[in-house]
């Protein structure tokens, strides 16, 4: 699973220190099927592949044993962004006719989505250096807790 170091603040009690941490992240990878963009998902980057294959064959694209080319198009940082899957145009279930009624579906608004470009940000860049103290954060908490039903 791909991680990235974050230096965020720890806060225990009354104090408050530097610490780095892990953090798990989530990147956009495209899907083209014999070089033409099918599908943009989002994933947490590693074991692309499996991932690819997992849905291929959950949408009824691709549930034949036999191997299929994967190539990576292009990265962003060592983590693909675009890959390439090669399947004998023979071997392409019904489900690659059905375009963009893809059974599985999130709320991040990449669904809908072909290609990485299509994808839009709006709004504005969060300012970095925004400071809350170590109470604020403690009565945002608690706040959020107390109007949580289930954490």
């Amino acid at each position: 699973m791909q991680s990235r170091n974050y230096e965020g603040l720890f806060i225990e009690n009354q104090s408050t220190s530097l610490k780095l941490e892990k953090l798990v992240f989530e990147a956009p990878l495209q899907i083209n099927i014999n070089n033409k963009a099918y599908t943009v998902v989002m994933r947490t980057p590693d074991d692309d592949k499996d991932l690819v294959l997992g849905l291929l064959y959950a949408e009824d694209i691709y549930k034949n044993t036999d191997p299929v080319g994967f190539e990576v198009i292009e990265e962003i940082n060592t983590v693909p962004s675009i890959v390439n899957i090669i399947i004998a145009k023979e071997k392409l279930g019904d489900g690659y006719l059905n375009k963009r009624t893809l059974l599985s579906v999130s709320s991040c608004g990449i669904c809908g989505k072909q290609k990485l470009e299509d994808l839009n940000v709006n709004g504005k860049k969060l300012n970095d250096q925004v400071l809350f103290s170590s109470s604020n954060i403690r009565k945002m908490f608690n706040t959020l807790l107390n109007h949580q039903a289930y954490f």
